[in-house]
């Protein structure tokens, strides 16, 4: 509920707030109970229920006037919603709605190129497709942004669709349907490697191993080792084992007397949510419903999209997907060797069946070192959060010339760095502009929280 402005904050997710004469009231008003589980036959029914679900929540989306937006980027979240949604317009126009246009970012990069799968969703529908270019923000861009909204400037997976979203409002588009969702519902938590070794289910352990090592780009073996078995020690253990392994990435960047002003780390643990008589899977998956990074990257995209006036529309964030998903099975979140079964199930004759099993998926990280680089090489090497004593001085230069010489050599090891030099590097545009700029006189009775 904090915001970077002392005594100004926001309203907690699924909650409700009414302003009376004499008193504030806020309340929760929505929450989700994972231990409820859905008990249904087989897969088929599984599959059967989520897609009454799911085609609920995306004819409600659906609302336009005569023509909507879609991104198809190859995956299998966004090929759902485009080819459920031009399936659902062969009966008629749906909620105003009679076209759908679909949106391809096209990466020349290997790891990134989705073309094929695109080109057979849009085969077998006979959907519009449209093609733009990714957007490299450069540093003028991402100061007028600040300017525009005196917050953090868009993350580059972030502005990478700014090219793609003016060609979409060029086209008329006023509501645009996003895939954004599918991961964190519906593809199994991580945490599901130790309530498999908890519960001795060693097959289920190794082929969730197997698969992570194979299909998710960031942790090693090693790592993922450490994640199936540190859970399951006694809490002091574990906050020990953090403190001696420095796994708090914060103690690395941020200067320790800043930590200590702040009360970074007591504001983190107040706020950190608790799920006893969960499993750590299902606890795991309600925290990320109330989940302060999604809300945040919400926010983001949603700044974007209405400067140019269009509204971003997500069908897997809708309240009755979340609560079904909550209470499926861990098994039908990620299945026999695959994540997302019950998806894959439910879209039997809808997908085409290369995007349908596809287990990989596009791979996006390079445009945040193409990013870096449009900043200028010293961008990292002087920073005004440095000076100002935020950042420890030479630490952004170091993790910068670290994650460029991984990505040269081809090392996934550059995917550690980018996220941390992606918030600095927002932070430091935001503070120059905020603080140090012409807009800093519009902040001067406003006491920033750091």
């Amino acid at each position: 509920d904090e915001t970077p402005l002392r005594g100004v904050m926001a309203l907690p997710p699924a909650h409700c707030m009414t302003v009376g004469r004499d008193n504030l009231r806020i309340w929760q008003y929505f929450d989700i109970d994972p231990s409820n589980k859905l008990k249904f036959r087989d897969d088929r029914e599984y599959a059967d229920g989520f897609l009454e679900v799911f085609t609920k929540a995306l004819t409600a989306r659906m609302r336009a006037n005569g023509i909507i937006g879609t991104d198809l980027s190859g995956g299998i979240d966004s090929s759902s919603i485009a080819s459920l949604a031009r399936k659902l317009l062969n009966d008629g126009p749906v909620n105003g709605v009679d076209r759908i246009e679909a949106f391809y970012l096209n990466f020349p990069d290997p790891e990134s190129d989705e073309r094929r799968y695109v080109k057979e969703v849009v085969g077998k529908w006979g959907l519009p497709l449209h093609v733009a270019e990714p957007t490299l923000a450069a540093l003028p861009d991402c100061t007028a942004e600040v300017r525009q909204h005196f917050h953090l400037p868009s993350y580059p997976n972030g502005a990478m669709a700014r090219g793609l979203m003016c060609e979409a409002a060029a086209l008329g588009i006023r509501a645009h349907l996003g895939g954004s969702g599918g991961d964190e519902w519906l593809s199994g938590s991580s945490r599901y490697l130790a309530d498999a070794l908890r519960g001795m289910h060693l097959r289920s352990f190794i082929r969730r191993w197997r698969y992570d090592a194979r299909y998710s780009p960031g942790p090693s073996l090693t790592d993922e080792l450490r994640r199936a078995i540190v859970p399951l020690l006694p809490r002091g253990f574990r906050r020990a084992i953090h403190r001696m392994r420095g796994d708090n990435p914060a103690a690395t960047l941020l200067d320790p007397g800043f930590l200590k002003r702040s009360g970074l780390s007591e504001r983190i643990e107040k706020h950190r949510q608790r799920y006893p008589g969960l499993s750590l899977s299902d606890a795991d998956f309600h925290s990320g419903f109330a989940d302060a990074w999604m809300l945040h990257t919400f926010e983001m995209e949603e700044r974007m999209a209405s400067s140019v006036a269009i509204e971003p529309r997500y069908p897997f964030h809708d309240r009755r997907v979340i609560e079904f998903a909550a209470r499926l099975p861990e098994e039908q979140r990620f299945g026999d060797r695959r994540p997302k079964e019950v998806l894959r199930n439910a879209m039997l004759g809808i997908l085409p069946e290369s995007v349908r099993n596809r287990l990989d998926k596009g791979e996006f990280s390079h445009v945040f070192i193409k990013t870096f680089a449009r900043y200028g090489g010293d961008f990292f090497e002087s920073m005004e959060i440095c000076r100002a004593g935020w950042v420890r001085p030479r630490e952004p230069a170091r993790m910068f010339r670290e994650a460029l010489d991984f990505h040269r050599r081809g090392e996934r090891a550059f995917l550690e760095h980018i996220w941390p030099l992606a918030f600095i590097a927002a932070v430091e545009i935001w503070f120059k502009v905020v603080i140090l700029g012409s807009e800093r006189d519009r902040f001067a009775s406003q006491e920033l929280c750091a």
